[in-house]
C-alpha cells in the first residue's frame, strides 16, 4: 500500500533523513521517496527478501529490526542485525544480480519499500547517494574501512 497517512509519511521520512546513504539528499527529495515508497509490516520470523529472489527495490527499515543470513553450502551464515535507518537489498539493484541473502523479521518490523526505478532515478539525479550505496556494499562485503 502507498504511503498516504500524515503519520505513515513522517516515519517514512524520518527514516530516510536517519539513513547514510541519503545524507545529504535535498529534503524534497526524500519527502518524494516517502510519498511514492510502499509501507509494510512484517511479524516476527516473516522473511522481507529471498536469497535468489528478484532484486526489484530497497527497504529502508523504519522501526523494528532484521537479520540477513546467506545461505553458505548447506549452512545459514548470520551476517547482519539492522536497525531502523539502514538499507538492505541494495546489492541486487545496484548489481542487477538476484537477491545476495535472506532478510528476515526479528519482532515486528515496519519498512519503506523503495521500487529499483525510483532508487535510480535518485541516482541520476544525485551521484552522491550512489557513492553512499556504494561505500555501505563495500563494507558489508569488506568490513569498515580503516580511519
Amino acid at each position: 500500500m502507498a504511503l498516504g497517512d500524515r503519520d505513515d509519511v513522517e516515519r517514512a521520512l524520518h527514516a530516510l533523513e536517519t539513513s547514510r546513504p541519503f545524507d545529504g539528499v535535498a529534503q524534497g527529495r526524500l519527502l518524494e521517496l516517502a510519498r511514492c515508497g510502499q509501507r509494510h509490516h512484517f511479524s516476527s520470523g516473516e522473511v522481507l527478501m529471498t536469497q535468489g529472489g528478484p532484486s526489484d527495490s530497497i527497504y529502508v527499515i523504519v522501526q523494528g529490526q532484521v537479520r540477513v543470513t546467506k545461505l553458505v553450502g548447506s549452512m545459514q551464515e548470520h551476517r547482519a542485525d539492522l536497525e531502523p535507518g539502514e538499507v538492505v537489498g541494495e546489492m541486487g539493484v545496484l548489481t542487477g544480480e538476484p537477491r545476495s541473502a535472506t532478510v528476515a523479521a526479528l519482532g515486528e518490523v515496519e519498512t519503506l519499500r523503495v521500487g529499483s526505478g525510483d532508487l535510480l532515478d535518485v541516482f541520476r539525479d544525485d551521484h552522491f547517494v550512489l557513492v553512499g550505496f556504494i561505500k555501505i556494499m563495500h563494507e558489508r562485503l569488506h568490513g569498515p574501512s580503516p580511519g
